[in-house]
């Protein structure tokens, strides 16, 4: 359930509320983001997982970020042309990293 303090137009709201991200729901599983949050802030989120009202503005920084995480994914699909106009014509000699996703089993959790 979200809030709009901050007045957000109803199309911008849409987009800061879908999450298209493919959560784990078993409870002995963990993210490593998850792992990484300070523990003040992992505790009080799961005081709170009964029915968390926040307000959509803390969408933002998110939605920001899956934006440009998908803009680079796109580009890295078929990068030749714009290498080509920054002048790159030796691909071979850079190293591009992408995200893989891995799991592992550590004392009856999946990390």
């Amino acid at each position: 359930m979200y809030t709009n303090n901050k007045d957000i137009p109803l199309a911008l709201q849409v987009m800061l509320a879908t999450d298209n991200y493919e959560y784990n729901s078993d409870p002995k599983t963990i993210s490593v983001t998850t792992i990484l949050r300070p523990l003040r802030s992992l505790a009080l989120e799961i005081s709170q997982r009964s029915e968390p009202i926040r307000d959509i503005s803390m969408n933002i920084a998110s939605a920001v970020g899956t934006a440009v995480h998908d803009a680079l994914e796109a580009a890295w699909k078929s990068p030749e042309k714009a290498l080509a106009t920054l002048g790159i014509t030796d691909f071979g000699n850079h190293t591009v990293l992408t995200e893989v996703s891995a799991e592992k089993l550590i004392d009856g959790w999946t990390v």
